[in-house]
């Protein structure tokens, strides 16, 4: 026997005590529902296909006077599947150990699940089970919730705008035509559009679903953002999307970062002040710092509560004009440091990042980190001509002396001469990160040669150079590497 309750079109139903799992019987969760089982889903209708999270918050009550192991489970009764992430169960996670409940104990779950494709509007049964020696015990909760018909048709479509004022509204006299737009899928093309006179462009019957619009890069410095995300849903709301155009932010901005010391130990606290001026004619708002995009092992480490104002997940910081604002930021030297004897700040500054090619780069900054760790490396050395990146023949840089200058240090820690076929091998470097000196006419191409102790060590592979003018390089032996001590003299 069920009782339904219609709250805002979602229908929760009481828990059901007796079901089948697994074509086995199922013990009733006790006659006074000594587990309990109740749930509801907030919003909707939702969009089919998985990229659209429908929420859906579960209590479970152990009403009895035992303990209760128990795991999650959903069911699809009928229309289209609903799935829960595993992640989302947390402790009730059905391939988990199971989620102990203590007698009296209540405990709400807010899980995250999706429909992932159309097969009529979805009703699903979700609730605990556990087994016994007989068979198993669950309680359960028969759920239905909208999801927007997967055969429903959208037009997607808008304006393209550029903000000259920083208003973030499309004033008269700012529509932007001629501009090719694109309708992504998963973000690769499928139709295009052209923006008119008046700066607006369409898409008719698109399928209802998720979107994005792509174009290619405008002249004289205008950005528009990476891309617009758009949800199609059968409403026309997305036949009016505003794609703004706006000035680098590094336009008016400028960003530097400094540390407290010229040198640290891997563990050690860190002091770093962040530096922003406004040089133009506008308050800048909204300002945060995005640092480590990369995701190395050796930047320093800032928790968001230190970084204060500029805190990544944060409202952001304001620059007024001609003002410059300093940040005095506390972070710690990774320990993992020590394995490529440098400490890393590689920030930048910006209030939206879907305009972050815009934004204002702190000069990255490198500080030697104390390490007694040593590796090799080696690779090749060549003048890329064709700049097809591949080592072709007669590209090789042969019988040529290349020293590696520590960027933290200035000192030339190691050298060694090409070979024939132009490869040249380092041993016992002390790890850091090195600019190549070639002593020779060549200059080279790439950024640094990084050098990192077991199990980070990489080989730099190849170093495109290209020719110089003026002097010619000094030839050494094939193949003979040099460290040198901290006086800059070859070591011992």
């Amino acid at each position: 026997m069920r009782t339904a309750i219609r709250v805002r079109g979602v229908v929760v139903v009481a828990a059901v005590v007796s079901s089948l799992l697994g074509g086995l019987p199922v013990a009733p969760a006790g006659a006074e529902g000594e587990l309990r089982v109740s749930a509801s889903v907030a919003g909707g209708p939702f969009l089919v296909g998985g990229e659209e999270p429908i929420p859906v918050t579960m209590t479970v009550t152990n009403g009895g006077i035992e303990e209760r192991r128990l795991w999650g489970r959903v069911s699809n009764v009928e229309g289209s599947p609903f799935h829960v992430e595993g992640a989302g169960w947390r402790d009730l996670d059905p391939y988990g150990d199971g989620a102990v409940f203590a007698p009296g104990e209540t405990r709400t779950y807010d899980l995250i699940g999706h429909v992932t494709e159309w097969a009529g509007q979805p009703r699903i049964r979700i609730g605990v089970w556990r087994p016994t020696p007989n068979i198993p015990e669950i309680a359960e909760t028969e759920l239905t919730f909208e999801v927007v018909p997967g055969d429903l048709t959208d037009t997607v479509g808008g304006l393209v705008f550029t903000d000259a004022n920083e208003n973030s509204v499309a004033d008269p006299g700012e529509e932007l035509a001629g501009l090719t737009v694109r309708l992504a899928k998963d973000y690769s093309p499928i139709r295009e559009a052209v923006s008119g006179a008046d700066g607006r462009f369409s898409f008719a019957d698109v399928p209802v679903g998720f979107y994005q619009l792509l174009y290619e890069p405008l002249p004289d410095g205008w950005l528009l953002p990476y891309s617009v995300s758009v949800r199609a849903d059968g409403t026309g709301s997305a036949a009016d999307v505003m794609v703004r155009a706006r000035r680098p932010i590094s336009e008016s901005l400028r960003a530097s970062v400094a540390l407290d010391r010229k040198i640290y130990t891997a563990g050690s606290p860190a002091r770093l002040t962040v530096t922003l001026t406004n040089s133009g004619r506008r308050p800048l708002t909204g300002l945060r710092a995005g640092c480590d995009r990369l995701g190395t092992l050796f930047h320093l480490l800032v928790t968001q509560e230190a970084w204060g104002e500029l805190a990544y997940e944060g409202p952001g910081a304001t620059v007024q004009p001609g003002q410059t604002r300093t940040f005095s930021v506390a972070g710690t030297v990774p320990e993992h440091a020590v394995a490529f004897g440098v400490l890393s700040v590689v920030c930048d500054v910006g209030d939206d990042d879907l305009y972050l090619d815009g934004a204002a780069d702190a000069p990255p900054l490198y500080t030697k980190v104390r390490s007694n760790k040593t590796a090799d490396t080696e690779g090749v050395v060549f003048h890329d001509r064709d700049d097809d990146y591949v080592v072709d023949d007669g590209e090789a840089v042969t019988n040529t002396r290349i020293g590696l200058r520590n960027v933290t240090t200035g000192r030339v820690t190691a050298d060694a001469t090409t070979d024939a076929a132009g490869y040249v091998t380092y041993t016992d470097v002390p790890v850091g990160r090195y600019h190549a000196e070639i002593f020779g006419p060549w200059a080279p191409l790439n950024g640094v040669i990084a050098i990192a102790s077991d199990p980070y060590t990489v080989p730099f592979g190849t170093l495109r150079v290209s020719p110089t003018d003026g002097t010619s390089g000094t030839q050494q032996p094939a193949v003979r590497s040099t460290v040198t001590g901290q006086d800059g003299q070859p070591g011992a």
